[in-house]
């Protein structure tokens, strides 16, 4: 029984290391495409400033709540890790392969999602922008409305970088 379980948790491991390798850089290869819940921001187009405009209060509470979800979704996945590497520590040589691994896809998913928030941060500093020079023609009320969209967003942002550093660190560990 216990060498299926250590077997479990090898496979835990490698999917989880296979995932943070590719997932992130297959994603901003295509584009900087964010889907958070029912929000789908295409930060390439030129119309994010419109959705962004287009956002009401329920919208961004929303919003918030679904950047927390995925930041304890995160965090949920670094004592995923944990428990995996307890899970091996009973395998000969198959624990120094498994740190290999996780430090490999750490290495790789840092640059690339690091690229991804660098081109998301840009995007969200032009609709700022915007913002300010379209805020006559907003009023206060939306302008207000679209300055918190964009603070929470890069709030959620900081929020999922800060976990994703954890859980990178745990899998360098």
């Amino acid at each position: 029984m216990a060498m299926i379980k250590n077997k479990q948790g090898l496979l835990i491991a490698a999917s989880a290391a296979a995932f943070m390798a590719f997932a992130p850089v297959s994603a901003h290869a295509a584009s900087v495409d964010v889907e958070i819940s029912d929000f789908d921001f295409d930060f390439d187009s030129e119309d994010l400033f419109e959705e962004l405009v287009a956002l009401n209060a329920n919208d961004i509470a929303t919003l918030q709540g679904d950047f927390e979800d995925a930041r304890y979704e995160i965090l949920d996945a670094i004592d995923e890790v944990h428990e995996a590497r307890e899970e091996i520590r009973s395998v000969p040589f198959i624990g120094i392969f498994v740190r290999a691994v996780f430090r490999t896809a750490g290495s790789a998913s840092l640059a690339a999602t690091q690229s991804a928030f660098d081109g998301v941060e840009s995007r969200l500093d032009d609709a700022e922008n915007k913002l300010f020079e379209e805020a006559d023609r907003l009023g206060p009320d939306e302008t207000a409305e679209t300055g918190e969209a964009i603070s929470v967003i890069r709030e959620g942002i900081l929020g999922l970088q800060d976990a994703l550093g954890e859980l990178l660190s745990a899998m360098s560990a």
